[in-house]
């Protein structure tokens, strides 16, 4: 074997190798990194801001995802309600990226839930699935608003693509007597 042939046998190596590290390796790395860790957004605007802060009425509910995932949230209730909003934060976010858009809800007498999807916020679950799984804790916030106000109609309000994606794929599976906004 020639140095020639050394060397470009050796090249062929570092190359692969580099390129096992780039495109295996490291997005393995950073993948179980976003999946999860509880990377939180720093809300210093909303921070310790709770339904009470803005003087609605709520209650803490206590939900739980079709596999076993507990799920925290507030129940906001309107008087003479037209409609329930369920109420659904983005990626790496909690439910208080979105309590300030209840007292318009409940001004314009619309009952609100918003809670934490899993691995975000209060809530349980060891990874976040990027909607695989996240679909199902929407479907369990939607059974629990029809469940406390079922003659009125449902929407939906979303604060990123990564929501509306859920909330969507939530939403067409269900068999809905209301539209969906």
């Amino acid at each position: 074997m020639t140095i020639r042939g050394i060397l470009k046998g050796t090249a062929a190596l570092v190359l692969g190798g580099l390129l096992f590290f780039v495109f295996g390796w490291v997005p393995y790395f950073l993948g179980g990194l976003a999946t999860t860790r509880r990377f939180q957004f720093p809300d210093k605007e909303n921070a310790g801001v709770d339904p009470k802060a803005l003087g609605l009425p709520f209650e803490s509910v206590a939900l739980r995802s079709s596999d076993g995932v507990e799920l925290a949230g507030w129940w906001v209730p309107a008087d003479e309600a037209r409609g329930t909003v369920v109420l659904v934060h983005g990626l790496n976010r909690s439910r208080i990226e979105m309590v300030r858009k209840a007292p318009f809800l409940h001004e314009h007498h619309w009952n609100a839930l918003l809670f934490d999807l899993r691995h975000h916020g209060e809530s349980g679950g060891e990874a976040t699935t990027f909607g695989f799984k996240e679909k199902d804790d929407v479907l369990a916030a939607v059974a629990e608003a029809r469940r406390r106000a079922s003659d009125t109609p449902l929407g939906s309000l979303m604060s990123t693509t990564n929501a509306a994606g859920v909330i969507s794929i939530a939403l067409s599976s269900l068999a809905c007597p209301h539209p969906a906004a």
